[in-house]
């Protein structure tokens, strides 16, 4: 009797092996692999900056076009933009890094429906003395279209690790437009106008799609991230959230085919 039934445990083995292959095959397992991560980054300091102007050179023969096209006032300046009410602090960027070394150059797991990148193209206007947006992020392979809508010169000047990217500068006439296809930098790339010293804005190019800018509301999201134990970088263009030993980011726990809601992190103002 014994050897009569070791066919039928064979068989059984043999089935559910064949089943867990198949569950692989059809993605029900994988899945199960990825999670999302969101939360907010608010204003850490004891005070909410008001909104405030740029104070643009009153001999400047673009300040009073300046003015006019941006609705009869000088244009932002973007340093710290706070909501008054919720505190939500925009313009930070926000992305996943490796849990032993966030500058680490290994490439992090990326769910199949992100290895294709869909938008090729990101713009960049500068129509009233100010950058349009502040803070832009880029995945590798992505291009930025940077336009000059105002009717009068501008220029382009960008650069970041001198060794990955070394950047240019550039005048823009109006109406002009000028691309760029960065690489993957551990440095922010810094934007800035030199006819408008003033104008500056900045970049960052990641070589996964896990990262963020923060909106109006400081509010930031990835989906589809990989499981498991990763650091969450937070970056302004004032400094690390936590100060300098903010390099290495907030570690985070990512679990499989959950949200994972950081709440909300306080930039205090270095």
């Amino acid at each position: 009797m014994q050897n009569a039934r070791q066919p039928r445990v064979r068989f059984h083995f043999a089935f559910c092996i064949l089943g867990f292959a198949f569950c692989i095959s059809s993605g029900t397992v994988q899945a199960q692999t990825w999670g999302d991560v969101k939360g907010r980054v608010i204003w850490g300091g004891k005070n909410v900056p008001a909104p405030a102007k740029l104070q643009l050179p009153p001999g400047d023969p673009s300040t009073p076009i300046c003015i006019k096209a941006n609705k009869g006032e000088e244009p932002p300046d973007e340093s710290f933009v706070v909501h008054q009410k919720n505190m939500g602090l925009r313009d930070v960027f926000v992305w996943l890094a490796d849990f032993d070394d966030p500058r680490s150059k290994k490439p992090l797991p990326t769910h199949p429906k992100l290895k294709a990148i869909k938008v090729k193209q990101v713009e960049m206007d500068q129509p009233a003395c100010h950058f349009i947006p502040h803070a832009i992020a880029l995945r590798e392979g992505q291009e930025l279209v940077v336009k000059n809508s105002a009717p009068f010169l501008h220029s382009f000047k960008w650069g970041g690790d001198p060794n990955v990217n070394p950047g240019e500068s550039v005048a823009m006439a109006p109406g002009s437009t000028r691309t760029i296809k960065p690489a993957t930098d551990r440095l922010p790339i810094e934007i800035q106008c030199t006819v408008h010293t003033k104008m500056r804005s900045w970049m960052r190019v990641f070589s996964h799609p896990y990262f963020a800018v923060t909106d109006e509301n400081g509010a930031f999201e990835f989906k589809d991230a990989p499981a498991g134990k990763y650091r969450l970088m937070i970056w302004h263009a004032n400094g690390w959230l936590g100060g300098k030993d903010g390099n290495r980011g907030q570690l985070i726990d990512i679990e499989a085919g959950k949200v994972v809601n950081v709440g909300d992190l306080a930039f205090a103002p270095n």
